[in-house]
C-alpha cells in the first residue's frame, strides 16, 4: 500500500500520531463547548462521540506518545462520556418512543427523564456541566512537542497497531460463534466490539498504517444494524414494568424482531478485515 511507504519514505508515525491526537483534542474541545452552551441531544451524542474516537487514538498510539500525559488525557475522556450515559440514554428513548404512535400516551412521562437529568446539571451558560479537559490536552500536547522516538520505535508502534486491529477483528469472532439475536446483552457487547474494530480502521487509514477500502463502510454499517437493535431494547427494558405500556409490548417486540433479523442478515455478510 502506497500510504505505508509514504511514511517510511517521509513523515514520522511520531508526527502523524500527534497530528491525530491534536486533531481530535480539537474536535473533543469544540463540542464539549457546544454541550455546555446547549446541552441537546444532538451536542451531548456528539460529545461522547468524541471522547471515544479521541480515547481509542490515544490507546492505540500509546508507544509513540507521553505516557503519563497520554494516559490522564485518557482516563478524562473516559469521566466525561461515563458523565453523560445516562443522559444520552435518556434522550435515546425519549427520541424513540416519539417515533411510535402507540406509546403516545407515554411520551410526557418518558420526556420528563432527560428534562429532569439537565435540570440538576445544568451549566452556567445553560446546557449541562462536563468535566474540563483543556488543560490534560495542553500538557499532551507540549510534551509531545519535545519528544523524539528512534525509526525502531515507531516500527514497533506500527506493529502493535496492526497486532491491535487483528485482536479487535478476533474479538469480533469470538462474539459472532454463537450470538444470540434474541438477548440484549450479547448484541450489545457486540456493538462495542465493532465500535471499536471501526474506530481502529479509521486510525490506521489516518495514519496511513494500513487501507482498509470497503471494510470501513461495512463496519458502519453493521454497527447502526446494531445500534438500531440496542435502541429497541433500552425501550422495551424501561416501559416493560409500566402497566400503561402493557397493550403495546407485543408491536414493541415485533419491532425488536425484525430488526434483530436485519442485524442478523448483515452479520452474515460480514467478515472483519485484517492489515495485511
Amino acid at each position: 500500500m502506497a500510504a505505508g511507504r509514504r511514511i517510511e519514505g517521509g513523515e514520522g508515525l511520531d508526527r502523524r500520531a500527534r497530528r491525530i491526537v491534536a486533531r481530535r483534542s480539537r474536535q473533543l474541545l469544540s463540542v464539549r463547548k457546544d454541550a455546555v452552551r446547549r446541552g441537546d441531544p444532538d451536542s451531548i451524542h456528539d460529545l461522547r462521540v468524541a471522547t471515544r474516537r479521541l480515547q481509542e487514538a490515544l490507546e492505540l498510539f500509546a508507544p509513540v506518545l507521553p505516557a503519563r500525559e497520554s494516559r490522564r488525557l485518557r482516563r478524562r475522556a473516559r469521566q466525561m462520556r461515563r458523565h453523560l450515559a445516562v443522559l444520552r440514554d435518556a434522550d435515546v428513548v425519549a427520541g424513540l418512543a416519539s417515533g411510535f404512535p402507540e406509546l403516545r400516551p407515554m411520551l410526557r412521562s418518558l420526556a420528563l427523564a432527560p428534562r429532569a437529568l439537565r435540570a440538576r446539571s445544568a451549566a452556567r451558560a445553560g446546557g449541562v456541566r462536563v468535566p474540563g479537559v483543556r488543560r490534560r490536552a495542553a500538557r499532551l500536547a507540549r510534551a509531545c512537542a519535545s519528544r523524539r522516538l528512534s525509526r525502531r520505535t515507531e516500527n514497533r508502534a506500527r506493529a502493535a497497531a496492526v497486532a491491535a486491529l487483528g485482536g479487535r477483528a478476533d474479538r469480533i469472532e469470538s462474539i459472532l460463534k454463537d450470538l444470540p439475536l434474541d438477548r440484549s446483552e450479547e448484541p450489545h457487547v457486540l456493538r462495542v466490539a465493532v465500535k471499536r474494530y471501526r474506530y481502529t480502521l479509521e486510525l490506521l487509514d489516518e495514519a496511513g498504517i494500513a487501507d482498509p477500502g470497503p471494510a470501513l463502510a461495512e463496519a458502519r454499517r453493521v454497527q447502526e444494524a446494531l445500534g438500531a437493535l440496542h435502541d429497541l431494547d433500552m425501550l422495551i427494558h424501561l416501559i416493560q414494568r409500566r402497566r400503561e405500556a402493557r397493550p403495546w409490548m407485543a408491536a414493541l417486540r415485533r419491532k425488536r424482531r425484525a430488526a434483530a433479523a436485519a442485524a442478523g442478515a448483515r452479520l452474515r455478510r460480514f467478515r472483519p478485515w485484517r492489515a495485511p
